[in-house]
């Protein structure tokens, strides 16, 4: 068939057949890669952004962390009244996570009393948790070492789940 054919026919179907092939190649083998290829790059553009963004609360979690712990060993340096309220805080915060309560805010208050040197010392906590973990929590906090009463306990229901939010305020009672 190409003896036929003379020599710029010929080379009209050679490009012709090139292109053809060319293009078959292109769009059943190039082109579905370059997508897969775009997809992918997609994702790990993704990945990289959310594992930045990740690595940035872990170094603000650690900030906060160290403040925390800053300001935990500051404040068992003032006294005998501090003492307390720092060992109270640290006590309700070991019994919490014992019950699986969540604690949302936690806000030691410190007024004065009618005597002399009197302080009263008390807290206000809010959590969140199950109604079997509050009831843990406030039976570990009656048989716990550290003198602590509930003031006013307040519960509170979020209607989509069984989950409870508390707010309690106790008082610490002066050791004998």
């Amino acid at each position: 068939m190409l003896k036929l054919l003379g020599k710029r026919e010929r080379l009209l179907f050679y490009v012709t057949a090139g292109l053809l092939v060319s293009w078959i190649c292109f769009h059943f083998i190039v082109k579905p890669l370059a997508a897969r290829n775009a997809a992918l790059d997609a994702q790990i553009r993704e990945a990289s952004s959310r594992l930045s963004r990740y690595l940035g609360l872990l170094d603000r979690r650690r900030l906060i962390e160290s403040d925390y712990e800053k300001k935990k060993s500051g404040l068992g340096n003032h006294g005998v009244a501090g003492d307390a309220a720092v060992e109270a805080l640290a006590e309700l915060e070991v019994l919490a996570k014992g019950a699986g309560i969540q604690i949302l805010e936690i806000r030691p208050e410190s007024r004065d009393g009618q005597g002399f040197l009197s302080k009263k010392q008390s807290i206000d906590l809010r959590a969140k948790g199950s109604i079997e973990g509050f009831m843990s929590f406030l039976y570990h906090l009656g048989n716990s070492t550290f003198m602590l009463r509930v003031e006013k306990l307040q519960l509170i229901a979020q209607p989509p789940s069984d989950l409870l939010e508390a707010e309690i305020f106790f008082s610490v009672c002066p050791e004998p």
